[in-house]
């Protein structure tokens, strides 16, 4: 059954009611979930229709999609404004389009002696790590996102977007490290799902999450990214209660570019861009 979520922020100054929107998903699919979750966490209401269960959003998705089941498609008014699969970036850019005063998720720069300090080592190294800076002394960047768990699809679906900016990153000297609580049988489902290229650490009962969570002072049950240095210092972080309420990955790649600038004998004390 279609499900309408919370209301959103309409914008007076238009004077235009905003367009309804649709998302013709399905319930196991990890890149309808992000996009469920970026909508809730806007507050914006959309119309919530499961292909799996309704026939006619079924085949509404392929009519929009040459005769192809592609999920989700996000679908603006009167629907000849369609979009297939769309990242978080690309979402951000479609809601203000429907006519909706959205304040996208912004990042917390980090300043002072936490900067210098690098996060907690996971206990026992996670062997996916044995190569970075947080487990050994290759120094690279790392964009650390850790999320609620292997059953989460949304989690899932935020990994999914920032391995999917592997050259990216690589360009920037960096890697993403999407963290797993549990242990490896659980994360077997997150392998399957990304980039080959992709780095997963297990997290047994969650400790290490716990642990940077500590360390950066934000709440351990949320969705957490954090930008590290080279030192396996955090610099900046994000976190929300669903993983749709973290920053877009192409943000995080941002971060990681301007980081990539900073000299190694100045770590810390390069003046950064103003938050916001």
């Amino acid at each position: 059954m279609p499900t309408e979520m919370s209301a959103a922020h309409e914008d007076p100054a238009a004077g235009i009611p905003p367009r309804p929107i649709e998302v013709l998903g399905s319930t196991t699919c990890e890149d309808t979930a992000i996009v469920r979750s970026r909508l809730h966490a806007l507050g914006v209401p959309f119309r919530d229709l499961d292909v799996d269960a309704d026939h006619d959003a079924e085949q509404r998705a392929k009519d929009l999609n040459d005769g192809h089941r592609i999920t989700p498609t996000v679908v603006v008014g009167d629907g000849r404004s369609a979009v297939a699969e769309p990242t978080l970036e690309r979402l951000s850019e479609l809601v203000p389009e429907a006519g909706y005063d959205v304040r996208p998720p912004v990042a917390t720069q980090l300043h002072g002696e936490l900067t210098t300090r690098p996060i907690p080592r996971a206990r026992p190294p996670a062997r996916p790590l044995a190569h970075l800076s947080i487990s050994s002394g290759r120094r690279r960047q790392t964009a650390l996102f850790l999320g609620h768990g292997a059953e989460c699809l949304a989690c899932l679906g935020y990994a999914r977007q920032l391995a999917a900016r592997h050259e990216e990153l690589a360009e920037a000297d960096a890697i993403a490290v999407s963290v797993v609580p549990g242990d490896d049988e659980a994360s077997g489902e997150w392998r399957a799902a990304l980039d080959a290229r992709a780095t997963i650490a297990t997290d047994p009962g969650g400790a290490w999450k716990a642990a940077v969570a500590a360390h950066v002072d934000i709440p351990a049950g949320d969705a957490i990214a954090v930008v590290l240095d080279r030192f396996a210092a955090p610099r900046v972080t994000s976190h929300a209660a669903e993983a749709g309420g973290l920053v877009d990955p192409s943000e995080v790649v941002d971060w990681l570019r301007f980081l990539a600038l900073e000299c190694p004998e100045c770590s810390g004390e390069i003046e950064w861009p103003a938050d916001g």
